[in-house]
């Protein structure tokens, strides 16, 4: 998630070698299952922080065209703006505890 988090925060001054298209549908990969955030193994706050990504993520792509084919014109959307910084906080939360094995990250609560 923080690495994904990384790429979304950079995604205007250092854009992945794929589309906004593929950008957003990655967030989907991420947030599949009916638990998206489980406790753990993120914190109550962390988990709020990312349903505010997810939130902001929906908002976007309600705005945008299902396949986003001027991504200039895209990323000026205010929706655009409420998406960094809500992946941003989200991010400063996740790095104060770093990185977590990815076998941790995936594990349901029990």
């Amino acid at each position: 998630m923080i690495e994904y988090l990384q790429m979304l925060c950079t995604h205007d001054s250092d854009p992945p070698p794929w589309d906004l298209n593929e950008t957003l549908n990655q967030w989907e990969d991420w947030t599949s299952s009916d638990d998206q955030f489980p406790v753990p193994p993120y914190t109550e706050r962390e988990r709020r922080l990312l349903g505010d990504v997810h939130i902001a993520w929906e908002r976007f792509c309600n705005v945008t065209p299902q396949k986003i084919v001027d991504q200039e014109a895209a990323i000026l959307r205010p929706e655009w703006k409420a998406l960094m910084r809500a992946a941003e906080i989200a991010l400063g939360e996740l790095m104060r505890r770093g990185f977590q094995s990815e076998s941790t990250e995936k594990q349901a609560p029990h």
